[in-house]
């Protein structure tokens, strides 16, 4: 899937995370990263399961949510599209609020 990689990036960007930063959560070499979020290697289903660990976030669904071609799907698909897509906004949201406020903690 051509955005897996773009998705890995926003997500990362969301979570206001370096590449240096995130590589170190995941386990990964930032190298390793860049090559994910550039399109230049796709991430390893290990991998998958670290973002599904850390943060319960499912790359491929949110990769899906975030295609910028919905409009482009079946107009019986749209409206779902649209629900689970709100559904992934607000997990992800979720998720940075979380990573936001353990990290001031963290600094406290």
């Amino acid at each position: 899937m051509k955005y897996l990689g773009l998705t890995a990036r926003r997500f990362r960007q969301r979570l206001e995370y370096s590449q240096v930063a995130m590589a170190e959560r995941l386990g990964i070499t930032a190298v390793h990263l860049s090559n994910i979020e550039n399109g230049k290697a796709i991430p390893s289903p290990k991998l998958l399961s670290k973002y599904q660990e850390l943060w319960g976030i499912d790359l491929y669904v949110l990769a899906w949510c975030d295609e910028p071609n919905s409009d482009q799907l079946p107009p019986s698909v749209r409206a779902v599209a649209g629900e689970l897509r709100n559904v992934w906004s607000g997990i992800v949201e979720h998720v940075v609020a979380t990573e936001k406020s353990e990290d001031q903690r963290a600094h406290a």
